[in-house]
């Protein structure tokens, strides 16, 4: 390469970056790309979820029917915040976590290419182009960019773990091992978003059988395998750890149950057949599913009627570049052939999975459904996608740079084409990603959060007790909350983050509960059956009611909502559920009441309690005689245990309950360094452990037991001969996030260590 062509070449890299990095401003004009399933709020709020979500293994994030723990956003959670004592502007932080997957993505599609092709530096544009395919795909835009799902980061690590263990296995140099480990760590919750992971590497693990059998591998390989993705197990051990125990001894449904649970298995044929409708067609165009967009009336139809299907013939140039690099695959060094091969085999197993609509074929898909857990995949066309885009990006990257060694004198003219057509499919990105809701029209999801709402969650954060349930009204069909823009008719719609700014727990829509529950709030709403309500509210520990009044009306009108629902939540409601105003935000857009009947988080007599976070709880008892019921109105789950306190009744009083039950206030800790002590400790009255109606959890607490088996330091007795004392209430598998943390610490260190050793045996062979 000539220094003109290596000057131009740097120059256009550059350019890419700067265009990646800006992409956010243009596409979201100074607004927020928050809300959806996933909320996003991490990225601009990120200390206030280290504190009060990815650190714990049990919190209720708008949600008690899916409970699992989020420690795999830890690791990302801790440099973000250090990051935004940096960068003060949140506007900057949610952009650059927008253009960050991007920018990493192609620096190391293009380096990884340069380990797979012999003399890289001549096919410097062709990897480029390949690279900016990889980014730019509309497929990608529809599944990954304009949700923005954790998977997002996929986009990035999958070319980095892909490099680095083809380093690896090329050298044995475990400095390849130590680099990849940080990123996992870091970038762990992108890895922690297995569906789509496995979306990718499904169709490279069949590719890669059907590749051993042809060609031998040196037993070194297999050998360095194991250690790499052994590190990478490792590396994830804080958070898998938690996630598997708390699928495995959960009483209560959580992520791992839902994929296995037989609702869930139902829906996989029924998923499939409603949306394999489409054909290979348009995957092969490097276009989503047309007819899929079409049956739903997703607002991606109308990109497809007003610019895809008018430019569709152009892009039969991805069709071409493929074919003639098939046919001309002589071109390619042995090495390169057999790598060539895999990337084919992958790129027709990744389009059978991302389509299914083959013919017969679809019909095997379906059968793949008996296999335990292949129901994550009844969104094929989501969890696919990501996959898809690589193996044909990559496989694409080696058909320019076949047709650049066996047609030199028109390789230009083609590249220049295949330019242009990409460029132009990059024309319709802002109206995919940036679109209203769907089943609206002008109801925009980037947003300002309004003032009103922060300033108004900062004034329940400091009057309301930190253990209160809050029932959001409207009450909608998702776990969501609506927060209208202050200065437009935007407005965030996604996750509660009522949770996220306050550590209160809310209850916003039908996914808040099982389906069962959700069933029977409905049909109270719906029936007027405010008896059966205000129980409701009461055995959930619902304290708080909380009105929003602002919704835009198009948004009432959306899927979000049940029309018949929404028309009884009015003031008659609210005035036989409530008691009255508690706090009324700045323009009264947000109203906060008392519920009807409030009760404590602990029920027994004459008990005080203090909150130490979301997994540990203090509870002193006074004057107990005998034998009494202790209830834990908090979701049920057999990971509580109870443990002897220190006898410290050092309380100031928050609230005070019928009964002489006292909340005490508290300041709230991530971590008592004694927690691993509960490891050795014997826990109290397990025997007696019981769940109140699927949601409380009840114990049988005997005054005598204690007195038989415990000094008089961890106890006093009353002259009446009652006792006082206290009790530790803590989530036991909260343990498993210090356990699995202790493993990858431990790994880390092994990794260094081995590193160290490396490097201090070169030092000497020098």
């Amino acid at each position: 390469m000539s220094n003109n062509s290596k000057k131009i070449k740097q120059f256009f890299d550059l350019g890419i970056i700067i265009f990646l990095l800006l992409l956010p401003y243009w596409i979201f004009a100074g607004k927020f790309f928050i809300g959806g399933d996933d909320t996003r709020l991490y990225y601009i709020y990120s200390r206030q979820w280290l504190f009060n979500i990815s650190f714990y293994s049990w919190f209720n994030l708008s949600s008690l029917s899916i409970n699992s723990p989020q420690q795999f956003m830890f690791p990302f959670t801790i440099v973000w915040s250090l990051i935004n004592e940096v960068i003060h502007f949140k506007l900057i932080l949610d952009y650059l976590s927008f253009s960050s997957p991007l920018i990493i993505g192609f620096i190391y599609f293009k380096i990884l290419f340069h380990e797979l092709v012999h003399n890289h530096k001549a096919y410097g544009f062709e990897i480029d182009i390949g690279a900016l395919l990889f980014l730019m795909a509309p497929i990608l835009f529809v599944n990954q960019l304009s949700i923005f799902l954790n998977s997002v980061w996929l986009i990035c690590i999958i070319p980095v773990i892909s490099y680095y263990i083809i380093r690896y296995l090329k050298t044995g140099n475990i400095l390849y091992v130590f680099i990849n480990y940080m990123f996992c760590v870091f970038f762990s919750l992108g890895i922690f978003a297995l569906p789509w992971i496995l979306g990718f590497l499904m169709p490279l693990f069949i590719s890669l059988l059907l590749i051993y059998h042809l060609y031998r591998t040196k037993s070194v390989y297999i050998k360095r395998i194991f250690i790499f993705c052994f590190s990478i197990l490792f590396s994830q051990s804080f958070w898998l750890l938690p996630a598997v125990f708390s699928y495995l001894f959960s009483s209560r449904n959580n992520v791992g149950g839902e994929i296995f649970s037989t609702s869930f298995l139902n829906s996989f044929t029924g998923t499939v057949l409603s949306t394999a409708s489409g054909n290979i067609i348009y995957p092969l165009l490097n276009l989503f599913h047309r007819q899929i967009a079409f049956d739903y009336s997703w607002p991606l139809k109308y990109v497809f009627i007003n610019f895809y299907d008018k430019v569709l013939f152009i892009n039969l140039i991805f069709v071409f570049i493929i074919f003639v690099g098939i046919v001309n695959t002589k071109k390619l060094f042995n090495s390169e052939k057999i790598i060539y091969k895999l990337i084919l085999l992958s790129f027709i197993f990744s389009l059978f999975f991302f389509t299914v609509n083959i013919g017969p074929l679809k019909y095997a898909f379906l059968l793949f459904g008996n296999i335990p857990g292949f129901v994550m995949f009844r969104n094929f066309y989501d969890k696919f996608a990501l996959g898809f885009v690589v193996f044909y990006a990559a496989l694409i990257t080696f058909s320019l740079i076949i047709i650049a060694r066996s047609y030199p004198r028109i390789k230009n003219y083609i590249f220049t084409i295949f330019l242009v057509v990409l460029i132009v499919n990059i024309i319709p990105i802002k109206q995919i990603i940036n679109k209203p809701l769907w089943t609206t029209n002008n109801e925009y999801t980037t947003v300002n959060l309004s003032n009103e709402y922060l300033n108004f969650v900062n004034q329940i954060q400091r009057e309301i007790q930190p253990t209160s349930n809050i029932l959001e009204i409207p009450f909608n069909n998702a776990a969501y909350a609506i927060i209208k823009d202050d200065n437009s008719n935007n407005a965030y719609v996604g996750t509660s983050p009522m949770k996220v700014f306050t550590g209160i727990n809310d209850f916003s829509g039908d996914l808040s509960f099982n389906v069962l529950e959700a069933q029977r709030i409905n049909s109270d709403i719906n029936t007027r059956n405010y008896k059966d309500l205000n129980k409701f509210m009461y055995d959930f520990n619902i304290d708080y009611v909380l009105l929003t009044k602002n919704i835009p009306n198009e948004i009432k009108q959306s899927y979000l909502f049940n029309s018949k629902d929404l028309a009884k939540q009015d003031s008659k409601m609210i005035s036989s559920i409530t008691n009255g105003v508690i706090l009324k935000s700045e323009f009264g857009n947000y109203i906060l009441y008392s519920a009807k009947q409030q009760k404590s988080l602990f029920s027994a007599s004459n008990i005080k309690y203090v909150k130490i976070n979301p997994t540990m709880y203090r509870i002193y008892f006074s004057d107990l005689k005998g034998k009494e019921k202790l209830v834990f109105n908090d979701a049920y789950n057999n990971g509580w245990k109870l443990y002897m306190g220190n006898l410290n009744d050092n309380c100031f009083p928050f609230k005070i309950f019928s009964g002489n039950i006292i909340e005490c206030k508290g300041n709230e800790v991530l971590l008592k360094g004694n927690e691993l002590t509960y490891l050795v400790s014997k826990n109290l009255f397990s025997n007696s452990h019981l769940a109140l109606g699927d949601y409380s959890n009840d114990w049988v607490i005997d005054a005598n037991y204690i007195k038989g088996h415990f000094n008089k330091n961890d106890y006093t007795i009353n002259k009446d001969g009652s006792l006082n004392f206290e009790l530790t209430l803590y989530f036991y598998p909260q343990l498993y996030f210090y356990i699995g943390s202790i493993i990858s610490s431990l790994s880390f260190i092994s990794i260094c260590l081995l590193l160290f050793k490396k490097f201090y045996e070169r030092d000497i062979h020098k």
